[in-house]
């Protein structure tokens, strides 16, 4: 590098001699905030050579602000990243974000939270990526974000993320619970979850207990004392099990099984006897049903309006039953050579089936429609009971198992189809709806059509959702996600194992409902509130001045968007001012006439 100084002085035979010659200074410069350069030089005046030695104070050059060890977590929404800030002048610095799809060549500038000026030079910083706002109908694929930094003066280089997986037409949420194991994840049509798991204290693993998740809070309903097994859920958040009534230091010592119920505010034993009560299930209207060791079979009871009873079956043992909505009651049942379908309609138990081999897995929707697998001398397959007939599904030479039957009278299983297992649905017609080299597992159906299945193998596996036709893949990692359960609104919720703990994950798609409507007279203005998850899910306000068959909604633009507010905890409001450019002409008190809706943003 090369500088320039004036020399102001130098000496000769002990006189000081002011001289103004330039001296080209060639001196190797090391990376400090100033640098001291020492030059040793020869010269010439009026025939007299002197040796002479100069000191000068350089400036450096600027070290460039570097970002490192890019983290990133989350799959949805709210993108939560990690990274290192270093900066050897140790300036005060700001960072940029930018994302992009793996694959594409185009960089774009992202939507970002948290602070992105005026940060000190240090490890494990954070902020968020708002992927919603900026990729809001992504159906999942894998992405990278790049950041740099700026320390005043110049940019560092960009730093890339390792790919990760990015979907926000569902959200996913892991609730971080360590437990091992954990099983039985169940959840409703309010967005209720249960589940049960042993939990693990200072590498202490404690007795199973059963976990509610409610309102993004987690409570026990039982008390890390007895072993307590696969809670069932209904749709008014009460939950049933059943547990060892003995004091277990290890499962299994307790002197035998009882059913228990929780009504949402207390918990009360149903059974209290010294024979084992197991598999319980209950419906909307909080009966239950289980199966029970009379001290010789198991049989079925019945707790209804809080009164138990036996009901009475030709069947030696009777195990897994099932209720629906309109307490009747679908059970496996041993007559003396193999497993049959037996139903209980309320008042009488029938035998379905009636032959040489067995029938499992009896499952039966809200309009006594009923579903199983039974063994037809070769594999088995897929069987349907519609009130008054029995009709054989499916009729092939591969295993179809697992049925899962909905309100539309629906039904999803897996088959095998000479190389792995895949996702089958009967809907007047059977047709396969996966294809590829996984075996798909434990499919499960809700009232509308959508399915939930776990895709992969006993080290990996990943959840899909099929819905109006189309499969989206909702996971894509290195875990194991398995037993996903589907609700009606679309929610799902399954079990990981992460390599060290199970932990329950909970996905849904974007959320939007109007929390009111108000009218205000006095000034002929309406006003919307409205409730959107997550918070920064992008929506759109349309309006019309009348409603019919044909009828033509126009969305909400121009200035009037400024008018929307974001109030709290995910709450939105917007007053109809009339400043839409649509609305131009319109008296002040045609706001009265409009209709109003909103959708969610996914243009």
């Amino acid at each position: 590098m090369k500088k320039f100084i004036t020399l102001l002085q130098w000496k000769r035979d002990d006189n000081l001699v002011p001289v103004h010659y330039k001296v080209s200074i060639l001196n190797k410069i090391i990376m400090f905030s100033i640098c001291l350069v020492t030059v040793y030089c020869n010269l010439s005046y009026a025939g007299t050579q002197a040796f002479f030695r100069v000191s000068a104070v350089l400036p450096s050059a600027n070290a460039l602000a570097q970002i490192f060890n890019i983290a990133v977590t989350g799959s949805s929404a709210t993108i939560n990243i990690q990274y290192d800030l270093t900066d050897n002048d140790g300036n005060i610095c700001s960072v940029e974000l930018q994302y992009k799809k793996v694959g594409a060549s185009i960089w774009s500038d992202a939507t970002v939270s948290g602070m992105t000026a005026l940060i000190l030079p240090s490890t494990d910083l954070s902020l968020g990526w708002n992927s919603m706002k900026d990729v809001p109908t992504e159906q999942g694929s894998l992405y990278q974000i790049r950041m740099r930094a700026y320390d005043s003066t110049d940019w560092g280089q960009w730093q890339e993320s390792e790919q990760f997986y990015l979907i926000n037409t569902y959200i996913v949420t892991r609730i971080d619970f360590n437990l091992y194991p954990v099983c039985a994840p169940q959840i409703n049509n309010n967005e209720v979850a249960v589940w049960d798991g042993d939990f693990v204290e200072n590498t202490i693993t404690k007795a199973s207990d059963i976990y509610l998740y409610e309102t993004e809070n987690i409570s026990m309903l039982t008390n890390s004392q007895y072993y307590a097994y696969t809670p069932k859920l209904n749709d008014n958040g009460n939950v049933v099990w059943f547990a060892s009534d003995g004091y277990d230091g290890l499962p299994g010592t307790g002197t035998d099984y009882e059913i228990y119920f929780y009504d949402g505010s207390s918990t009360i034993q149903l059974t209290d006897n010294n024979l084992n009560d197991t598999d319980p299930q209950l419906n909307d209207n909080d009966n239950i049903v289980w199966s029970a060791s009379d001290g010789f079979n198991f049989e079925i009871f019945l707790y209804d309006d809080s009164t138990t009873k036996q009901l009475n079956s030709p069947a030696a043992d009777n195990i897994e039953p099932k209720i629906n909505n309109a307490n009747h009651i679908v059970w496996c049942g041993w007559d003396g050579n193999d497993w049959e379908i037996f139903l209980y309609d309320g008042s009488t138990v029938t035998q379905l089936t009636n032959n040489s081999y067995n029938d499992n897995d009896a499952q039966i929707n809200n309009y006594n429609e009923i579903t199983w697998c039974g063994w037809d001398g070769n594999d088995w397959e897929i069987f349907l009971y519609d009130g008054s007939t029995v009709t054989q599904l499916t009729n092939n030479s591969y295993d179809d198992i697992i049925p899962q039957i909905n309100d539309l009278g629906q039904i999803v299983w897996s088959g095998y189809d000479g190389n792995d297992y895949e996702i089958f649905l009967y809907d007047a017609t059977i047709r396969q709806i996966t294809d590829n080299d996984n075996d798909d597992l434990s499919p499960q159906l809700n009232n509308i059509g959508s399915i939930v299945w776990s895709s992969g193998n006993m080290d990996k596996s990943d959840i899909y959702v099929y819905n109006n036709a189309t499969i989206t893949r909702v996971t894509q990692n290195s875990y194991r996600d398995i037993d996903p359960q589907i609700n009606d609104n679309r929610y799902i919720i399954w079990r990981r194992w992460d390599g060290i703990y199970w932990n329950i994950i909970i996905a849904g798609p974007p959320e939007i409902f109007i929390v009111s409507i108000e009218n205000q007279p006095i000034t002929n203005l309406i006003n919307l509130i409205w409730y959107v998850k997550p918070q920064e899910t992008g929506v759109k306000i349309l309006w019309t001045n009348e409603i019919s068959g044909s009828t033509v909604w126009d969305e909400v633009s121009g200035p009037a968007l400024d008018d929307i507010l974001d109030l709290s905890d995910g709450l939105k409001s917007w007053i109809d001012h009339g400043t839409d450019p649509e609305m131009n002409g319109e008296a002040s008190s045609d706001v009265l006439k409009r209709f109003y809706k909103i959708e969610l943003d996914n243009d």
